[in-house]
């Protein structure tokens, strides 16, 4: 099912200042990690929430408008604790593949793009697909590239990769060819977020976004 982008974001209502707001906010907020993590997504309400995080409905409404907004702030959490263990994970294979060749190191960055969308579709994957663009998937992307890649963007790092191997490539411009190489990719795999979310899993969909990738170089 097509994501729905009339939907309004789902912000909390305001943000804790004292401590034990803070208390009663993340008890919320791991109440509903723990309902996700028990397979109860289907289930999920406000009121299943305030209950397994012992709090009274009235005090989860003080913050929180509805369970979108409760979600939202269990996949900002769940993001930024995503980075360290997606770059620990991926540094090395990129890095390895990008000694390699151009296509190799090309299928590594769409596999491993693919994996992390695949985590979060897992931890609930109607609101990922109606939701993700609110969450700015890029920067966790980016975050890694900076830091463990030493480029600015992952963009960028696309065109020092394809500079890289310029010698293989008969390219006039190397920031045009960079452009559409990453935004084949990233367009084709924020389609399938949307549209075919199973297609993540598919060796066969990786290897026709590969294909388009590296055809636009071609």
């Amino acid at each position: 099912m097509a994501a729905d982008y009339d939907k309004p974001i789902p912000l909390p209502r305001k943000l804790p200042k004292q401590g034990r707001s803070k208390v009663l906010v993340d008890a919320i907020v791991e109440a509903c990690e723990n309902i996700l993590a028990k397979g109860d997504a289907a289930q999920l309400s406000t009121n299943y929430i305030a209950e397994v995080a012992g709090v009274n409905i009235g005090s989860l409404y003080q913050y929180f408008p509805n369970k979108e907004a409760v979600l939202a702030a269990v996949f900002t959490r769940k993001m930024a604790a995503e980075r360290a263990e997606f770059a620990d994970q991926s540094n090395r294979r990129i890095l390895a593949q990008s000694a390699l060749s151009l296509s190799a190191a090309l299928a590594e960055v769409i596999r491993v793009k693919a994996e992390l969308h695949q985590r979060f579709l897992t931890l609930h994957g109607d609101f990922y697909r109606d939701y993700f663009d609110f969450f700015d998937f890029e920067s966790t992307i980016d975050e890694y590239v900076s830091t463990d890649l030493q480029q600015p963007t992952w963009s960028v790092w696309v065109k020092s990769l394809l500079k890289h191997y310029q010698h293989e490539l008969r390219l006039d411009d190397i920031g045009r060819a960079a452009f559409l190489v990453a935004n084949i990719i990233d367009g084709l795999l924020s389609a399938s977020v949307r549209e075919e979310p199973h297609f993540l899993c598919e060796d066969d969909f990786l290897i026709q976004v590969h294909a388009a990738a590296l055809n636009a170089i071609s």
